[in-house]
Order: C-alpha cells, then structure tokens, then sequence
C-alpha cells in the first residue's frame, strides 16, 4: 500500500521476442535509477541563448559542473536511493548526479521493485538478450518514488533497431510501384563523390572530434578501414578510441559504414567508437560522465517513438539539452521506412509511427539522397575506380532516396510528442501552407510537432570494404555519419579561429537558410515523396524544407 506504481512498456509476444526464462536469482546486475530533476524550463532556455547566433550569449557555454547543480535533486535526495539500494542487499550504488547506478543481486532487486520477475528475454532481430521485466510493471516504495522518476531499460520492452544500411541491388521497380522519372544512379558513391557534391576540401588540424555510437557489441576490422581508405585514396585517419567493448569479427555491415563515412569525410579528426549497453538514453549521461565528449556523435539507430513513450523520451531530451548547452553536436538518423515509419504500410492505416531518437527537437536529424539520371563518373578519383567491376560517380544531381526504385525510402514526417520548436516554425509553416504540395490526410500526422528531418546527405550505393571485399550500401545510416564529418570540419575552422564548436547546430542551420537558401542544395520537387510505396508519404519542397530531406545537402 505504501508504495508507488510504474507501468512501462509491456513485451509484445511475437517472433522477434524469445523469453529465455528466470534470470538466477544470485547473479548480479546492474541498472541505473533515473532521478527527478529540477529547473528543465531553466535548461532548455540556456540551450536556446547559447545555440541561437542572433543572441548575445551564442556559445557561451556552460561546464559539465554547472549543469549538473542547476539540474540534478538535491544531495539529500540523491543519498537516500544509495542508501536504500546499500540496505535492500545491493553491493554497489552510486549517484552520477541525476541517476544512481546500483549493482544487486537479482533476488534484492525483484523485491526491491515490488515482487517482480526478472527475466532473460532475447531480442530475436537484434540477437542479444538482456534481464527484462516483461510485464513492464514494477512499483517503489513512495520516498524513493518522489526522488526516482523510472528505472532505465529494465521494464522497457522495446526494439532498438540499427538503420539497416542496406545492400543495394541492380534496381527493378517492385510491382505496382510507381516509377519516378528518373531512375536511380547505380555508380558507385565514394568519398571523392562526396567531396565533389558538397564542395569539401578540408583537412582537420585541431583537436576536432567525432564519435560513431553503437547499441550491441558489434564490430568494425581495422584491416578493412585500412584497405578501404587505400582503394579509395585517402589518407591514413588517427586512431578510432573504443569507448565499451566490441567484437571486430565478423565484421557488420552498419558499424563498417559508420566508421568509413566519419573518418574519411572528417579527415584527420580524433576518431570515438562508443559502444553502449542499453539505449539512447545510456549514452546521453555516458557521455555527460566523460570528461572530455567527442564534439560530434552520430546515431544510425532508432526505435519506434509511440512505443517508447512520451517519459523517456522527454527524459532523453533533457540529455541532448545538457549536452547541447556544453557545446556538444547529435546527429540522428531520420529512419529508412519513408513517412510511415517502423510498421511499414500495412500497420499504418491511420497514423505514420515515426522513430526517436529523430524526432528529438534537440538533435540534427539527417535523411537520405541518392544520384539519379547519369552522372559524369572517373577511372582516375581513386585507385579503385580502375578497377573491373567500379564505376565511380564523381558528381550529378540528388532526390530524396525513394524505395520505389532504390531499396528502401528516407525518413521524415512530424513526431508524435515533440513540439515543433521555435527555430524551424518559418519554413515548416511555409511548407504546410503552400497549397501546391500535396500532403497526406490530416489524421495521420500532427502538424504543430517537431517537422524532421533537419538537412539530408547522400545514403545510396555507397561503396564501403568490409570482412576482406568491396560492397555497397545505403541508408540514412551512411548519411549521418557523412554530415557529422561535415560538422568536424566546420568545428575545425571554428576551433582554428579561436572560436568555439557547433554544439547544438539546428537554430544556426536554419538561421543560415534564412539569410541565403544557397547555404543549401534544395533536393527534390513535386514529383518526389517519401512514400516508400504505401499509399501516403510527404511529397518534396522545390523552394525550402520538407518533411523528405529537410532543408537539403551540405
């Protein structure tokens, strides 16, 4: 009776889930307690005044310190769930501030949060298992539940998904797709395409950093970043620092993209590989705990946004603020689903389900191109390219990706919960009003929320080496990591001028859009969508930003 109850999100039983059984009730492990904070309405106003270049605080940053005493509970508050996790049986507890990390028996902590059952549940796509409360219940008793907003990842039963970097195939329209009037490019797109498109000429000579962040311990082979950077002529980048462990072999697909797009587009950059155990909001305080973050972190991962819920994602939210008002830039990918989202056209016959952590007002979400029609291609951009078998793209013009010809549709839309934030009200305002651009029913989308994506690169046909052979890919997965490159290139001319980073870059990205539309390449017109051959999707913008690919390319 004299306790507080917590409902999270309940396992859905299907194919993609497999229940293991009880974890041993004496084995340990650890979660972390997520504790209420204060003064958000205080935070999110310091992010805005540090990140908007109108204002007279732009990049005044704030250090780790400050933030944490403007937000964490008091001391006091913070003791008393260590102290209660100590006597409940736990070895191990400690606050960071604004969670508390224990490590407890499995049998304390059933009692600790209410009698429940901890179970050992495999994520079948994913294939990796953690303890779950597979109910999504659990209570507290109600002094600690004043102090403890949830428990972090335990009763959250939800599919963390990496954006399938997917393998492109000779294209042939799927039946009854209807197809665009120009086929995708099927040349390959190295680093020099890149280069070519968006103008990038620059080296890094500072400390510009920039991290790649990974949620199952998946790997890259050092051996295929080397031979990649040689076929493709460039130079050899600084060591990548792991953050968490990782298996290298075999090597995967994502991870492999992930690093050969980041470093060769920020070249020279000090390279992070984090791996993290649990899900976005892990790394945000793994980040906010490390004394010195990478500048720049790219997340080419998602989960469904109304499954996750409203709490944890406004809890993650508050993450992306702190690290924003320390000068710290997210990039996330906008998803590889079009408009409809995680279900795909048969589960969204009323609404769209986009995915977080994109649909996150604090972070740049990032969509997807891909060259169409025949672009001028190079024997000579870098060795591969001599090579039988490679025809390297050196430049042409981008749409929006699209499934209807090339395997897969870039992410956008408008979120479930996030209001729309104040930087980007002009042009989503100016995009829904203009009557000549079609847009699905009213019910399937809620136009005062968070429009995304922020800006789009080039995701398809993307040559990258991996376990020993050339492949190519694609995805808003190969974008992201392109344009946190773009972002360690811009920290680099900032940081040589003694100025500092981006940080939080959404209200100087659009600000730049509205001082000159030529800052960016505007991608598609009204014959382009995102519908990812459903029935509904958002069709482009010819003259600003879209719910397709934002405000456009570097």
């Amino acid at each position: 009776a004299n306790r507080t109850h917590y409902r999270d999100v309940a396992l859905i039983e299907d194919e993609s889930w497999e229940v293991l059984g009880r974890v041993d009730r004496s084995e340990e492990i650890s979660v972390r307690f997520a504790l209420r904070q204060r003064n958000l309405d205080i935070l999110e106003d310091t992010l805005m005044s540090v990140s908007d270049p109108r204002s007279p605080k732009f990049h005044q940053y704030w250090t780790k310190e400050q933030i944490m005493e403007l937000v964490s509970p008091p001391l006091v508050e913070q003791q008393l769930v260590v102290s209660w996790a100590l006597e409940s049986g736990c070895s191990y507890a400690e606050s960071f501030g604004d969670f508390v990390k224990v490590t407890c028996p499995v049998a304390d902590l059933e009692r600790m949060l209410g009698d429940v059952e901890i179970v050992e549940v495999r994520d079948v796509r994913l294939g990796e298992s953690a303890p779950k409360i597979i109910t999504g219940q659990y209570s507290l008793p109600h002094p600690i539940a004043r102090v403890v907003e949830f428990v972090q990842n335990l009763a959250m039963n939800v599919h963390k998904r990496r954006l399938s970097s997917f393998r492109v195939p000779s294209s042939i329209p799927r039946e009854g797709a209807r197809p665009r009037y120009q086929e995708p490019s099927e040349d390959q797109v190295i680093p020099a395409t890149l280069f070519n498109l968006y103008n990038i000429s620059h080296t890094i000579s500072t400390l510009s950093s920039q991290s790649v962040a990974e949620f199952s311990n998946f790997g890259y082979l050092e051996s295929d970043l080397t031979a990649f950077d040689n076929g493709c002529g460039l130079p050899k980048p600084n060591p990548i620092k792991a953050v968490g462990s990782f298996s290298p072999s075999p090597p995967n697909v994502e991870c492999t993209l992930d690093v050969q797009m980041i470093t060769s587009v920020g070249q020279n950059g000090t390279n992070f590989y984090y791996t993290v155990d649990g899900w976005v909001l892990d790394f945000a305080q793994e980040l906010l705990q490390s004394n010195d973050p990478p500048m720049v972190n790219s997340i080419s991962w998602s989960s469904d946004e109304r499954t996750e819920g409203y709490s944890y994602n406004s809890r993650t939210d508050a993450e992306w603020q702190k690290l924003g008002t320390m000068g710290v830039s997210v990039l996330a990918a906008s998803g590889d689903d079009g408009a409809v989202g995680t279900s795909r056209c048969s589960g969204n016959h009323w609404y769209f389900n986009p995915g977080y952590p994109a649909t996150s007002p604090y972070i740049t979400s990032v969509g997807a191109t891909m060259l169409v029609g025949k672009p001028t291609t190079s024997s000579s951009e870098a060795p591969i390219c001599s090579e039988p078998g490679h025809v390297c793209a050196e430049n042409g013009s981008e749409e929006p990706a699209d499934e209807n010809l090339g395997g897969y549709a870039t992410g956008g839309g408008f979120s479930v919960y996030e209001s729309r934030p104040s930087y980007q009200d002009t042009v989503v305002t100016g995009y829904l009003n203009d009557n000549s651009i079609p847009k699905p029913p009213a019910s399937y989308f809620n136009n005062s929320n968070r429009g995304f994506p922020d800006v789009a690169a080039n995701g398809y046909n993307i040559l990258i080496y991996r376990g020993g052979r050339w492949e190519t890919v694609g995805g808003t997965s190969a974008a992201t990591p392109i344009w946190g490159g773009v972002f360690a290139l811009v920290n680099d001319v900032l940081l040589k001028n003694g100025k500092k980073p981006l940080g939080f870059a959404n209200p100087f990205l659009y600000q730049m859009f509205a001082d000159g539309k030529g800052t960016f390449t505007n991608i598609g017109d009204l014959t382009t969508n995102n519908d990812d051959g459903c029935q509904y999707g958002y069709t482009s913008n010819p003259n600003g930003w879209d719910p397709v690919t934002g405000l456009g390319t570097p």
